[in-house]
């Protein structure tokens, strides 16, 4: 079964290869993968969010909080470097 890191496989299937049934259940797993870890990511998230509203209560921090991972991932392509131009 292909890792959802993994997609190289995906790039190499020809037209007929999608007759085949068992091509759909490795994409359907592919999906069912993703699910799993964007539901692991929102969990995680709120945690993290909890934990930081916490700790700024108890020290008066200002760490950041996010409503869902999509804007977590918002802020940690924000966070990227930025290349250097040449």
């Amino acid at each position: 079964m292909p890792e959802l890191r993994d997609l190289k496989w995906f790039d190499s299937l020809s037209p007929r290869d999608f007759d085949n049934h068992a091509v759909w259940a490795e994409i359907a797993e592919v999906f069912k993968q993703a699910a799993r870890t964007k539901a692991g990511l929102e969990e995680s998230v709120k945690l993290q969010s909890h934990y930081a509203d916490l700790l700024n209560m108890y020290d008066n921090g200002e760490r950041l909080q996010f409503e869902n991972a999509d804007e977590w991932l918002l802020r940690l392509d924000q966070m990227k470097p930025k290349p250097k131009p040449s």
